[in-house]
């Protein structure tokens, strides 16, 4: 969850934003305005879930007695920012409960004229009840409330470039010595938000016809080369084109430049040049890494997270 928003009908201005916690939510004045808009389109008490350009939202509606509204009611959303990750079916349940206790705090409804003008000591009491109920719900929502997203990942490239080390440091931060792949290693493992399953397949020429089928099942691509093998720089080039030909998706492209430990290991720049790498339209990145060392886990997984955020 990035924040919550509170929004309300003004009697003179129609919907506004009464509240945002936290108030580092980096939201222009534009978009708080169409996130108030929702109160303009529901009708009746309700969670729902809404996508706006700038984030997706599940919002509950709810009306709160008082005695200074026409109608005698005040029409409030609240409205949750998740992460891209994020079910909304996972808050509809906290979303009422929050609800609800709105709903006990006496004279509650004084809290939507604090930016009425009016100097009312107890309005100004209200608006800092329900900005205190706000805040104990947002830091009261544990990390394990946003169930995980699983995400398939599909590692390649020629025999004997290290995908089954660099893949085991990844997921399991161990460096073992391993034999070949011989047809297909899964790895599964978790970082921050995700579930990640990784397709680890053979790089022998007899499995190599083979790697089309995991590209419909995964939303990162991950090449691997052995950066200290430049006799085979060409070969790696064709089959790696050959695979970006075939997927007809776009996907994400990262290029492991492994081995970086070992003496003989090439610049990033000269492997982006050998590969043709400028000339992809999808979004794509080289990283010097080292099962052996660790080097460029941290920046492989940050990269892999940002992707997926961005898509």
């Amino acid at each position: 969850m990035q924040g919550i928003i509170i929004s309300y009908f003004d009697m003179i201005e129609g919907s506004k934003t009464l509240l945002k916690y936290p108030e580092t939510i980096s939201l222009t004045s534009a978009q708080l305005r169409q996130i108030s808009k929702l109160i303009d389109i529901t009708f009746q008490s309700s969670f729902f879930f809404h996508q706006f350009d700038f984030s997706n939202t599940a919002n509950c509606y709810i009306e709160v007695p008082s005695k200074w509204a026409r109608g005698g009611k005040e029409s409030v959303i609240f409205t949750i920012l998740m992460d891209s990750n994020d079910n909304p079916e996972n808050w509809r349940d906290p979303l009422r409960e929050l609800s609800d206790q709105l709903l006990t705090i006496p004279d509650i409804y004084k809290s939507f004229f604090y930016f009425s003008g009016k100097k009312d000591t107890e309005i100004e009491f209200k608006f800092q009840e329900l900005h205190d109920l706000v805040k104990n719900f947002y830091e009261s929502i544990p990390e394990t409330h946003v169930i995980q997203r699983i995400v398939k990942l599909f590692m390649f490239g020629l025999d004997r470039v290290g995908k089954t080390s660099i893949s085991e440091r990844i997921s399991q931060n161990i460096f073992e010595k391993t034999s070949p792949t011989l047809w297909l290693q899964v790895h599964n493992f978790q970082f921050q938000n995700f579930q990640f399953v990784c397709f680890d397949v053979g790089g022998q020429k007899q499995f190599r016809s083979f790697w089309r089928n995991y590209l419909d099942k995964s939303e990162i691509l991950i090449f691997v080369i052995d950066g200290t093998d430049g006799e085979r720089f060409a070969e790696a080039k064709n089959e790696l084109w050959e695979i970006l030909q075939i997927c007809e998706k776009n996907l994400p492209l990262l290029v492991l430049n492994n081995k970086a430990d070992i003496d003989g290991h090439v610049d990033n720049k000269i492997l982006e040049n050998e590969l043709s790498l400028t000339q992809l339209n999808q979004p794509w990145q080289i990283i010097a890494t080292s099962a052996k060392s660790g080097l460029g886990v941290d920046e492989t997984l940050n990269w892999i997270t940002e992707q997926l955020i961005r898509r």
